[in-house]
């Protein structure tokens, strides 16, 4: 079974901290853009899939945390990105909180329960007020590892 560990599933090249974003649009693909760094998987087919699920309904989450995610065809496994931004950013999210914390999510095109127990994961974990301020206090990505790491430990 695949692992819904946070942590091994987010690398440190897929972390930014303080983007300065201005849109959605643009949100999505700055995502896009992390999430395909140090894969052969195309930017421009993840940017499509994320503004297409986005298209269903926000994927913000609620307090300051947007998930947006998809499936494709052409992974094997999940892939994660995680972004901070300099400014909170209008995400129509459901409590209409500006998002300050993004996590994208990638997963194979037939790993339905998988992608479900990831985004669960993710928000139950997100959940978490200390967890939100640390990510949100650090300009350093091995302190977003332990953040991480510590909250899946609990």
């Amino acid at each position: 079974m695949q692992s819904t560990r946070i942590t091994e599933l987010l690398s440190p090249v897929r972390i930014d901290l303080g983007c300065q974003i201005t849109s959605k649009k643009r949100l999505m693909e700055h995502m896009a853009s992390m999430l395909t760094r140090q894969t052969d998987v195309d930017e421009q087919s993840v940017f499509r899939t994320l503004i297409d699920r986005e298209k269903l309904g926000s994927t913000g989450v609620g307090q300051g945390v947007a998930l947006p995610h998809g499936r494709l065809e052409d992974i094997d496994d999940a892939i994660l990105a995680l972004a901070t931004l300099g400014e909170p950013l209008d995400y129509q999210a459901p409590d209409r909180q500006e998002v300050e914390i993004v996590v994208g999510l990638l997963v194979p095109k037939n790993a339905n329960e998988f992608h479900l127990q990831i985004l669960a994961r993710l928000a139950e974990l997100l959940n978490q007020h200390g967890l939100r301020d640390r990510l949100l206090q650090t300009n350093d990505k091995d302190e977003i590892y332990s953040a991480l790491r510590e909250a899946e430990a609990e």
